[in-house]
């Protein structure tokens, strides 16, 4: 391996590696598998309220565990795929209904 093929690697924008990745799966599972046990005292998980409170889980166990990865390093928004758009697609994703 010559001195060409090495990069340097700069830490802020480095992809996210294992302990990331534990630490989402553990918060997305913890938030996935905790809060209907703890909602279920609350609500009836059966009726068409615990259907929606359910299928809300989903989305709301990936942002934590996203919250959880990102929050575990100070990392860049870019290093997690996150990039800035321009106001033109936000409008285009707008009006397409996207």
């Amino acid at each position: 391996m010559s001195s060409e093929d090495t990069t340097d690697v700069n830490p802020k924008t480095a992809l996210p590696g294992w302990p990331e990745t534990v630490a989402g799966i553990v918060a997305m599972a913890a938030v996935g598998f905790g809060l209907p046990i703890v909602a279920s005292n609350q609500l009836d998980l059966t009726s068409p309220l615990g259907g929606a409170f359910l299928a809300c889980l989903s989305g709301v166990a990936g942002l934590a565990g996203f919250a959880a990865a990102a929050a575990l390093r100070r990392r860049s928004w870019q290093s997690f795929g996150i990039h800035r758009t321009t106001a033109r697609w936000l409008w285009l994703g707008v009006g397409t209904g996207r």
